[in-house]
C-alpha cells in the first residue's frame, strides 16, 4: 500500500508597517518642545524564522519653536517729584511697563504708568489720581485727564504755568528738554514734601466757575546719531527717559524736512543715509510717522508712540535724515538715482558751470578718487563709476566743486531673492511659507491671501527676513498667498511688487 507524505515548509514571513498616526500634542505652546507619533507592525511574524517590521515603532520633531510671548510687568513706583509751587502746586510719580518689557507679542501692562496729587511746600494731598493724556492721532498733544470717582476728567490746569505743564508732560514720557530739572524725581531718603495729609486741598478737576483745561502739546527732543558726520544718521528721539529710534514704515522725505527743520538746519537733503549706520541696540519707540511738511517739529505730526506696528517689529535700521550741513558753498538740489543688484552705472555730477576739479565723496564720507582698486573711481571731470552694484552701496554721496555740492541718493532697487511659486506645510504643526527681497533701503515685505481671508494675529508671525511662520497650521491655511515687498525711494516714489504663492496642507 502506498503512502502519500505532506510536507509542510514554513516560509519566514517579515511584518509590515501601518501607516503613521496623527502627531501627538506638542510638550510645549512655545519656546520649541517636540512631539511624537507611532505606527504598529500590522503584520508581525508568525512562524520562525520571521523577522520584526524593519525601522522604527515612533519619531519625534521639534514643534512650537516660535519665541514665548512676554507680557509686561509694572516696575515699582518712583519717588513723587518735587512740588511745582509753594502752594497749590502738583507732583506726580511713575513707573514703567518695564519688568518685564512685553515682547514678541506679549500684553501690555493693565493701568496708567503716572498718578497725580496736590502739593504745597510742606504738605501733600493724601489722595493721588491715575494720570492719562487724552489725544488723538497725535499723541503728545491733548488735554491731561485724571480717573475720578470712577470715570476720566478733564485736569484742571487754572493757575498753571509752563513748571506744571512740563511735570506732567514728563509723567507721560515726554521731555520739553532733556535735563529738565522741573519734575526730576526726589531720590530716596530726601522727603521735601511729605505725605501728611493737606487740608486746604482742592480737588484738581474743579476749577470753580471759571473752569478751565488747557490743550497741551509735549515736546519729543530729536537728534541725528550713529554715523560719522553731525548732519546726518539715524534719527533718534527721547521717549519715556531713553533715546530710542522710529521705524521706517512709513518713513518719507516729508518726514525728514520737519527732523531739520526742528534741529535748525536749513532744508532737507534725503531721507537715507547708508545702509550700515551702527544700531547699537537702541529699541525703536516711534511709528506710523505721517507729517504734512509744514509742521515746526516732530511733536506736532501725526504718529504712534511706544506701541508698534508689526512691520516694525523687526527694524534694525530704523528711520534716517540728512540735512544740508552748514558750508562754505553753494548746495544744489539733490539728486536721485536707482540702479539694480549687479550692474555697471556711472553718475555724471552736475554743478552748475563746473566741469572739471570735482572730488566725489562715498555714503560713508570717504573721498572716492580714480586710482582706486575698489569697484568704484571717480575722475576730476565729475564721473562716477561704480561696477557690480551691490547692497551696500546704497545711500547718499556728495559730489563737491570748487564753488558748489550736490548731493545723490543711491537707491538699490529691491528684489526677490527666492522664487517659489508652489510650497508645502504640514497640518497641526508649525510651518513657514518662504518669501524674502533684498534691496538698499531694505523693502517690507507684506502678506495677505488672495481670498482676502484674515490673517489671524495668534497663528501668523512674520519673520525677520519676510517668511511667513503659522503656528500651528490648519487645514483651512490650504491657498494662494501674496507676499508683497515695498520700497520708498525719496520724496513720493514708492516701489511694489507682489510675488503669489500657492501653500498645500498636507495632512498626516
Amino acid at each position: 500500500m502506498a503512502f502519500l507524505s505532506l510536507y509542510i515548509i514554513n516560509f519566514a514571513v517579515s511584518g509590515g508597517w501601518s501607516s503613521w498616526g496623527t502627531w501627538n500634542r506638542c510638550s510645549v505652546t512655545c519656546g520649541g518642545g517636540s512631539q511624537t507619533r507611532l505606527r504598529s507592525c500590522t503584520n508581525p511574524p508568525a512562524h520562525l524564522g520571521g523577522n520584526d517590521c524593519p525601522g522604527m515603532l515612533s519619531e519625534s520633531q521639534a514643534c512650537n519653536i516660535n519665541i514665548c510671548p512676554i507680557d509686561g510687568g509694572w516696575s515699582k513706583w518712583s519717588q513723587w517729584s518735587l512740588c511745582t509751587k509753594t502752594v497749590s502746586g502738583i507732583q506726580t510719580r511713575i513707573r514703567e511697563c518695564a519688568n518685564p518689557e512685553p515682547a514678541h507679542g506679549g500684553k501690555n501692562c493693565n493701568g496708567t504708568r503716572a498718578v497725580v496729587r496736590e502739593c504745597s511746600n510742606m504738605s501733600s494731598c493724601h489722595e493721588a489720581f491715575p494720570l492719562r493724556f487724552q489725544s488723538g492721532e497725535n499723541p503728545s498733544h491733548g488735554i491731561m485727564e485724571v480717573y475720578k470717582n470712577g470715570s476720566w476728567q478733564k485736569l484742571c490746569t487754572r493757575g498753571w504755568d509752563t513748571d506744571e505743564g512740563n511735570l506732567t508732560c514728563k509723567a507721560m514720557g515726554y521731555s520739553n528738554n532733556v535735563g529738565y530739572d522741573i519734575g526730576m524725581w526726589q531720590p530716596d531718603g530726601k522727603n521735601a514734601s511729605n505725605t501728611s495729609i493737606h487740608f486746604n486741598c482742592i480737588t484738581l478737576t474743579e476749577c470753580g466757575s471759571n473752569t478751565s483745561s488747557t490743550t497741551q502739546l509735549c515736546k519729543v527732543p530729536v537728534r541725528l546719531n550713529g554715523s560719522n558726520i553731525e548732519y546726518g544718521g539715524r534719527v533718534e528721539v527721547f521717549y519715556k527717559g531713553k533715546w530710542g529710534k522710529i521705524c521706517r514704515n512709513k518713513w518719507n522725505f516729508e518726514d525728514v524736512k520737519v527732523i531739520c527743520r526742528q534741529l535748525g538746519f536749513k532744508r532737507a537733503v534725503a531721507e537715507f543715509v547708508v545702509s550700515d549706520v551702527k544700531d547699537e541696540d537702541i529699541p525703536i519707540v516711534m511709528s506710523d510717522v505721517a507729517c504734512n511738511v509744514d509742521e515746526p517739529e516732530l511733536a506736532s505730526c501725526p504718529r504712534t508712540d511706544g506701541k508698534l506696528n508689526v512691520d516694525c517689529q523687526n527694524d534694525d535700521t530704523g528711520a534716517q535724515a540728512l540735512c544740508e550741513p552748514k558750508k562754505d558753498k553753494t548746495i544744489l538740489a539733490a539728486g536721485r538715482e536707482f540702479l539694480d543688484v549687479d550692474s555697471n552705472e556711472i553718475i555724471r555730477c552736475s554743478l552748475e558751470n563746473e566741469t572739471s576739479h570735482i572730488t566725489w565723496f562715498n555714503n560713508k564720507n570717504q573721498e572716492i578718487n580714480s586710482t582706486s582698486e575698489t569697484r568704484m573711481k571717480a575722475n576730476k571731470n565729475g564721473e562716477l563709476t561704480i561696477k557690480n552694484v551691490q547692497l551696500s552701496d546704497g545711500g547718499t554721496y556728495e559730489c563737491r566743486g570748487l564753488e558748489y555740492i550736490r548731493y545723490y541718493t543711491i537707491y538699490v532697487n529691491a528684489r526677490f531673492t527666492e522664487k517659489n511659486p508652489e510650497q508645502s506645510v504640514i497640518a497641526d504643526v508649525s510651518g513657514i511659507i518662504s518669501c524674502s527681497a533684498e534691496g538698499t533701503p531694505t523693502p517690507l515685505i507684506e502678506w495677505k491671501r488672495q481670498d482676502e481671508t484674515p490673517l489671524d494675529n495668534g497663528r501668523f508671525t512674520r519673520l525677520s527676513k519676510g517668511s511667513l511662520y503659522i503656528n500651528p497650521v490648519h487645514p483651512q491655511d490650504n491657498g494662494t498667498y501674496i507676499c508683497t515687498f515695498r520700497q520708498s525711494k525719496g520724496s513720493k516714489r514708492v516701489t511694489t511688487k507682489n510675488q503669489t504663492i500657492k501653500v498645500f496642507v498636507i495632512s498626516e
